[in-house]
């Protein structure tokens, strides 16, 4: 069985395909999909799911990593299928006449969750998760921000907001690098960053390859490296689809945090 079906990558596209890009908005021919937001939380889920495993899933699979029942996990998948969003395959087991049904998003999926992104505003949510950071990072100061990295990354696959999970994980990310200031300075990281562009909007597109080289230093403990490779994924994508207000709004973000942390 191919990892990637039907020659779909891992951001929906058929390879050698013409992309028609995110804001092409989802049809069926009686309208848009239209989701519920419990049901919009279980397909990101799903997808990141399956640009991590890179091939279709059992749907125990998915209740297992998703915490909830099998039969939740079949019912909504079920239903996102049902609406255009999840296709199944059927897989031949290694008992005679046995097969094993298989799901995966469908590159309307990948188009309806770029749409998301691109259509999310800047507001209320936002402006109090990025004030509850700050505070939290000035009250921890004193004690060299102290057990707050490990906090965000704990709490990171709770969030179902782009931005405020690209926040969290810019945060870690400089809290990390914080913590190896020494490793850092003799590798002239916090110059680099501000040859990239940080904190400014065009920076943010490095950030993704600056997780990956923290991923890969011997200093990490291999779960935390693993997140950090997982999260860098996750990462990439929600930028790409992401409007140019909430660019704006993240790169000022990180500008402000990078100012507290002392980088």
């Amino acid at each position: 069985m191919a990892k990637l079906p039907l020659g779909i990558n891992l951001n929906g596209e058929r390879a050698g395909a013409f992309s028609p890009g995110p804001l092409l908005s989802i049809g069926r021919e009686k309208g848009k999909v239209k989701l519920t937001r419990r049901q919009r939380e279980f397909l990101s889920k799903f997808v990141d799911l399956y640009r991590e495993f890179q091939k279709p899933l059992h749907y125990t699979q998915v209740a297992r990593r998703l915490g909830i029942g099998n039969v939740t996990a079949y019912e909504m998948l079920r239903l996102l299928e049902e609406r255009g969003l999840v296709t199944r395959e059927y897989v031949i087991t290694g008992k005679p006449g046995r097969s094993s049904v298989l799901f995966y998003p469908s590159r309307e999926a990948f188009i309806l969750l770029r749409q998301t992104l691109l259509d999310t505003p800047i507001g209320r949510e936002w402006e109090e998760a990025r004030a509850q950071i700050i505070r939290t990072l000035k009250e921890a100061r004193e004690r060299d921000f102290e057990g707050v990295m490990e906090q965000l990354l704990r709490h990171l696959p709770e969030r179902t907001s782009p931005l405020l999970f690209m926040a969290d994980l810019i945060t870690a990310v400089m809290l990390i690098l914080h913590r190896l200031r020494k490793m850092a300075v003799e590798q002239d990281f916090f110059k680099q960053l501000r040859n990239l562009g940080l904190p400014g909007e065009k920076g943010l597109n490095a950030l993704a390859g600056l997780m990956f080289g923290l991923a890969m230093a011997e200093r990490f403990n291999w779960s935390l490296s693993q997140a950090l490779l997982r999260y860098s994924v996750k990462f990439q994508s929600y930028l790409a689809g992401m409007n140019k207000e909430a660019k704006e709004a993240l790169a000022e973000f990180t500008g402000e945090i990078m100012q507290i942390i002392g980088i």
